[in-house]
């Protein structure tokens, strides 16, 4: 699945390289073997999980303004966005625009999501 607000970033700012395995991150437990070795290790047992797939909102209200300003502050290219020249900055900012614009709704830029629902007993 294309991560929508970074393969937009990447026309304006030097993206980071993905983590090593097992590096902390919002993506570090995106492995199921790597995600029940660690609940495991911590003395859980009976670990399951169920695959959860969800349309979540990006931004504070149901803007496309504020679906981009959120894009731009949270993340790996957040950083290197604030350091930017202002007209590179609106250039990655209309690039965001682009991008997200199909996924405008009513409710606001909603994109897709997924998560792990986990079920463990302590031991």
């Amino acid at each position: 699945m294309r991560i929508v607000a970074m393969h937009a970033a990447a026309d304006g700012v030097e993206l980071p390289g993905p983590p090593p395995p097992g590096s902390p991150g919002p993506l570090s437990l995106g492995d199921p073997a790597h995600l029940k070795g660690i609940l495991s290790a911590a003395g859980f047992q009976d670990v399951t999980l169920e695959d959860s797939r969800i349309a979540v909102a990006l931004g504070k209200d149901a803007t496309l303004e504020s679906a981009i300003h959120t894009a731009v502050q949270l993340g790996p290219a957040a950083g290197a966005f604030r350091e930017l020249e202002a007209g590179v900055q609106q250039q990655v900012a209309n690039a965001l625009r682009s991008e997200l614009e199909p996924y405008l709704t009513p409710e606001g830029v909603r994109l897709r999501s997924a998560c792990w629902l986990v079920n463990a007993r302590r031991a």
